[in-house]
């Protein structure tokens, strides 16, 4: 009988120290458009969710950061933005342009970031005037038809669908990625 006080005693202990503060809420710009895949982290964490095609987070946070913890809102192009909780559930956050100009990044394959001069082969731009006129919440959507031998096919019509992308076979070399699709989500 004691032993089973204990258990239960531990359970209740674990219920009240796992316990989560849920807070939601939407991300929009100046004109009131929602902003999708925004990066909502709690700050001295890595915590973190992304905002979906309309907007909306949600993010679970230890009960104890509900008071004194601060999310970071942040999105290529915005100035990011730091908002406390302060207890709240519900945090609407509207994000600013970032008007600093931005020095042209060649990302590579792998991921390694260097300057368009120091890359030894064909490149090909894709301007982001280009993407924010295709009006696609979906960034992979919205290469569609601007990147030479590059396929893309949405699984179906809806707006927040996978998309695949995949490149020919034939343009792959040994070695390489291998032929099919990479799934990308939303």
């Amino acid at each position: 009988m004691k032993a089973l006080c204990i258990v239960v005693a531990l359970l209740i202990t674990c219920q009240i120290l796992s316990a989560q503060h849920e807070v939601s809420g939407r991300v929009t710009d100046a004109r009131g458009e929602p902003l999708p895949m925004v990066n909502v982290t709690l700050r001295g964490t890595s915590l973190g969710v992304s905002a979906n095609e309309e907007g909306r987070f949600k993010i679970s946070i230890p009960s104890e950061r509900a008071n004194d913890g601060v999310l970071v809102f942040s999105f290529v192009g915005y100035k990011s933005t730091s908002i406390p909780i302060q207890g709240r559930k519900n945090i609407d956050v509207v994000l600013k342009e970032d008007q600093l100009m931005l020095e042209e990044v060649v990302i590579t394959a792998i991921g390694i970031s260097r300057e368009r001069k120091q890359i030894g082969y064909a490149l090909q731009d894709v301007k982001s005037d280009e993407i924010a006129q295709s009006r696609e919440p979906n960034l992979i959507n919205s290469l569609n038809a601007k990147v030479a031998g590059v396929q893309i096919t949405s699984t179906s019509g809806t707006p927040g669908a996978l998309a695949a992308f995949g490149l020919p076979a034939q343009s792959l070399t040994p070695g390489s990625i291998s032929p099919g699709r990479q799934r990308n989500r939303p």
